[in-house]
Parts: C-alpha cells; structure tokens; sequence
C-alpha cells in the first residue's frame, strides 16, 4: 500500500508541475494575442522587433502579414485573424488539458488521503 501511494504521489507531483507549464503556455497566448491586437491598431511604420535573448533591431513595418512557423521548418503566410484563430485554438485547447488535470489531481489528492488515512490506521 506504501508503494502505491508513493506511485499517487508522484503522479500528483507530476500533474502540479505540467499545471504550471500549461498555465505558462496559456499565459504566453494570451500575451501574443494583445500584442496582435496593439500590431492590428498601430499606425507607425517602424517598430522593435525582437532578435533574442533581449536584443531588439528597429525595423519597418512593410505591411500587416505575418510569417507563421508550422513546423519542420515550413514557414507560411498568415493574416492576423488567422493566427487569431490558432491562437484561440491553442489556448481552448490548453485550457481544457488544465481542467482535466486540475480533475485528475484533486482525484488522485482524495485517493492519496484516504490512503494515508488508512496507513496511519495500521500503525496504530
């Protein structure tokens, strides 16, 4: 019985940790997609474009479209409604997997007390 318990825990340990990481994903949507918003409004025809690690270059801005990596190295074209849209997709995405964790550890929490509940018991 220890043993399992000890299984619970770090599966509950686990499911906390890639908690965090999705609210870090979500977070950083959500950040992404002000930042579309401020790009769809802005008049100004220059801008600070991020080079990485807190190096920014002063650039032009050409025109409003914006060039989306989808993976193994294709770069496509795309509107800013259409990466909205996957924007949005991501983070109802992401939510529902937080949910669901969220779920599973609270029901692994209630199982790993009544658990230890009993453990203590023995000992007794």
């Amino acid at each position: 019985m220890i043993e399992q318990a000890q299984k619970m825990y770090e599966e509950a340990t686990s499911l906390e940790n890639n908690l965090e990481i999705i609210s870090q994903q979500i977070t950083e949507l959500k950040e992404l997609e002000k930042n579309l918003q401020r790009l769809n409004k802005e008049k100004e025809k220059e801008m600070l474009a991020s080079f990485g690690k807190g190096i920014f270059i002063k650039t032009s801005l050409l025109d409003k479209e914006l060039f989306v990596d989808v993976g193994v190295g294709v770069i496509v074209k795309k509107s800013i409604s259409q990466v909205n849209e996957v924007i949005e997709e991501q983070t109802s995405r992401l939510m529902q997997m937080h949910e669901e964790s969220k779920e599973r550890l609270s029901d692994l929490q209630g199982e790993l007390n009544i658990m230890l509940e009993k453990i203590n018991n023995k000992g007794e």
